[in-house]
């Protein structure tokens, strides 16, 4: 009767445990993963850094570098 006992809790425990993780999983499905809300933030930011990159001016070399190196 106590090995039945033992079956019957160890079973109740199985079922326990893996319908925990059966629901973790399908809430995890719900909600945006980490990975998922990088890449929007990254396209979001990608507009904004091309006007940027536009907008400023890069300073232009007067004398060429290997003239300068070998003076």
């Amino acid at each position: 009767m106590a090995a039945g006992a033992v079956v019957v809790t160890l079973a109740g425990v199985v079922t326990v445990v893996v319908t925990v993780e059966v629901v973790g999983f399908l809430l995890s499905l719900l909600e945006p993963q980490p990975a998922v809300n990088e890449l929007r933030a990254i396209a979001a930011a990608m507009p904004a850094a091309t006007e940027t990159r536009r907008a400023v001016a890069l300073p232009v070399m007067s004398t060429p570098i290997s003239r300068g190196a070998m003076s």
